[in-house]
């Protein structure tokens, strides 16, 4: 089922986005991909592979997560929830096959991976009203770093915080069969539903990065995102020396900007100041007659600096960026 199939009427993707700036929308998160992780070693296999203290992470926590190569690039982005002691959901939004990249380091571990993609689909609500619709609809708001269980018009949900607009809003688990339901329910509450393409112009106007996009395999998570999803200190995982090593000699070399610009712009696109090339763009959108929004990794040199930026012959005026 697919209850906000994406739309290629730009009015129609407009009000969406719209909606998404004043109020709150409602939209599936297409291609996301859930692995459960089940076994009494499941936290001491998880706390070697990834960037977060997954030992440390209580039941009902939900923290960010990257699987990283052993030159410090990222291979997997997730956001991972303790279900219990011995079970957790590993959920990406980029179609990446979660399983096989963690399967790879499975041995003798008392551990199962369980793929869970077509079971499960993750719905979103983005906007200032999100807190507002959960309450209406008679769902727990879950705290920062945590996840709730509760029920939408009687279906099961999982609800978590997320951010994929410039407010912010909530990512629910829901099972595949109860989803359009589930849509229909959230709309019922305050939302207007959103499409693919007025989803993805709120998460490139709010300046949140996305796995695929920002987060690939060419960066680093230092740059992007800082620390977010990163333990500070903590030892036994794929490229943790790089990360460690860059925390001792200061920053890394580049840091994500958000940038406006009055043209059409690229994903790829090279972004330049006055002494040539500082940085690529990795996403942009625009809507209708206004500026192009767009996200690119540059120099950090840059990236602090009030050095005006251009891409193309047209100058990139720099936008806040949400915190995650």
């Amino acid at each position: 089922m697919n209850p906000t199939p994406p739309t290629d009427r730009l009015e129609d993707t407009t009000r969406e986005a719209g909606e998404g700036l004043a109020r709150a929308v409602v939209g599936q998160v297409h291609g996301s991909v859930l692995v459960w992780i089940v076994g009494a070693d499941a936290a001491d296999f998880l706390h070697r592979l990834l960037t977060c203290d997954v030992r440390g992470l209580a039941v009902g926590r939900a923290c960010a997560a990257f699987m990283l190569t052993a030159q410090g690039r990222i291979e997997l982005t997730l956001t991972l929830l303790r279900i219990d002691d011995d079970r957790f959901a590993a959920l990406s939004d980029a179609p990446v096959d979660v399983r096989g990249a963690l399967d790879r380091f499975l041995f003798s571990e008392r551990v199962e991976l369980l793929d869970d993609a077509r079971a499960h689909s993750v719905l979103t609500v983005q906007g200032p009203s999100a807190p507002a619709v959960l309450d209406t609809a008679a769902l727990t708001r879950p705290g920062e770093g945590k996840h709730v269980t509760g029920y939408l018009a009687g279906l099961p949900v999982r609800v978590w915080p997320s951010t994929r607009s410039p407010a912010a809003g909530f990512d629910l688990l829901v099972t595949t069969r109860d989803v359009e339901a589930a849509h229909g329910a959230l709309v019922g509450n305050g939302c207007s539903p959103a499409g693919a393409r007025a989803l993805e112009h709120l998460r490139v106007v709010g300046g949140a990065p996305r796995a695929g996009a920002e987060w690939t395999m060419d960066a680093s998570p230092l740059e992007v995102s800082d620390l977010w999803g990163v333990t500070e200190g903590k030892g036994c995982y794929p490229g943790q020396e790089v990360i460690e090593r860059t925390l001792a000699l200061g920053r890394p070399p580049r840091a994500l900007v958000s940038l406006a610009v009055e043209a059409a712009v690229d994903v790829g696109a090279p972004v330049h100041d006055a002494s040539g090339e500082v940085g690529r763009v990795t996403s942009a959108s625009t809507l209708g007659t206004g500026p192009t929004h767009a996200l690119a990794l540059v120099k950090r040199r840059v990236a602090e600096s009030d050095t005006p930026l251009f891409v193309g012959a047209s100058a990139a005026a720099r936008r806040p960026r949400v915190t995650l």
